[in-house]
């Protein structure tokens, strides 16, 4: 029987409410102290260390966490909640991506960094949340996160003031332009349902950024976007892929 404590639980909790709110849906994984979580369109991963330890690594859907007590049984995951003298236990199916092939991909990534940004949760109320995409990119080293509306041309821009900071910290290290690149609005505002600051490692060559946060020692993986093209995130043996987006 697994036992987790409340700092790997409220790590659970992030994502099942992530989930259940639709912006991230997800898969948990977890082995030996570590924690992965993946979105299912494969654009996110997280990774957080874990004060829990878990001899025999797990994966199952978000939605299907129940209780912070469960064990693994004939390739089924089973939820345990106790009250008042009864037991409940629910039955679950596994992922077929297991935790080591999860931690395998998220290993085997590479990336030059050349440009770091933090940016601060206080951006997120100037975002307009049903625009699908951010935009980042610098000028004259000055950070500048973008939206459009590629139907009606409406452009929003947030710059971020040298002296006092515009939604950002100023410890910004960018040695280079940034060249604009996109990112899903939703991918974007769900890191921060884990940490409050953000830092955002970017290179112009690659289909996607690292970031990490301080809180649960969160890093992960971004994949980038055009805004008819959706990237994903695989094995760093092949290029990180786009995919057309089904127009609705």
């Amino acid at each position: 029987m697994n036992k987790i404590d409340s700092k790997t639980e409220t790590i659970f909790s992030h994502a099942v409410a992530l989930e259940q709110s639709g912006r991230l849906r997800n898969t948990i994984y977890a082995g030996k102290k570590e924690v992965y979580v993946l979105n299912s369109d494969s654009t996110v991963i997280l990774r957080f260390k874990s004060s829990s330890v878990f001899k025999n690594p797990i994966s199952f859907k978000a939605s299907d966490y129940e209780s912070k007590s469960f064990y693994e049984k004939n390739g089924k995951i089973i939820f345990v909640t106790e009250n008042e003298g009864m037991i409940r236990e629910k039955s679950c199916k596994t992922i077929d991506m297991d935790f080591n092939s999860i931690k395998a991909i998220f290993d085997g990534m590479e990336l030059k960094i050349v440009n770091k940004v933090i940016i601060n949760k206080s951006i997120l109320p100037l975002l307009d949340e049903n625009l699908s995409h951010i935009e980042i990119s610098s000028v004259d080293k000055v950070l500048k996160i973008t939206q459009r509306n590629i139907y009606d041309g409406t452009v929003i821009d947030i710059t971020k003031e040298r002296a006092k900071g515009f939604g950002f910290v100023n410890k910004d290290v960018i040695k280079k332009d940034i060249k604009p690149i996109g990112m899903r609005t939703n991918d974007f505002i769900a890191l921060f349902s884990f940490n409050n600051e953000i830092e955002f490692q970017l290179s112009n060559k690659k289909g996607f950024c690292f970031f990490k946060g301080r809180n649960f020692n969160m890093k992960g993986i971004l994949a980038l976007c055009l805004y008819d093209e959706l990237g994903i995130i695989e094995n760093n043996s092949k290029p990180v892929k786009s995919k057309r987006r089904r127009k609705k």
